[in-house]
């Protein structure tokens, strides 16, 4: 596998960072909410508090910043580029505008020039 930007997974660093910060907040909340509240009155006091959801969220959030850093360095799965060489054939230009511009038909470079106007083509795409 190759990455089209391996620079950029540099972003990972992000990650162990996001965890050393999630523990710590977790830590000095927990210290914050024993200094002044006692841990059998602290379901009375703080109803909300669930430890659990705000770990399943630091996670998900760590989680996050994992996968835009691994999308950030663009992982190219498959590909492999080769390049084909065909003789005789000619590729045609077809030009769908009512007016003709003289600058299309030198970068046509002698190839076929198909002029086609919006109603025919509307005619040839309902045949279909």
């Amino acid at each position: 596998m190759t990455w089209r930007d391996a620079i950029a997974l540099s972003a990972l660093l992000l990650v162990p960072a996001a965890i050393a910060f999630f523990w710590w907040a977790f830590r000095e909340r927990d210290r914050a909410l024993a200094t002044f509240v006692d841990t059998a009155l602290l379901p009375t006091v703080v109803p909300d508090l669930d430890r659990r959801r705000r770990r399943v969220r630091a996670a998900l959030l760590v989680a996050a910043i994992a996968l835009f850093g691994v999308a950030l360095g663009g992982p190219m799965w498959g590909f492999h580029w080769e390049e084909m060489k065909r003789e005789g054939t000619r590729k045609g230009l077809v030009i769908t505008s009512t007016e003709f511009m003289p600058s299309a038909a030198k970068s046509a470079k002698g190839r076929t020039i198909v002029l086609i106007d919006g109603e025919t083509l509307y005619q040839m795409s309902e045949s279909k």
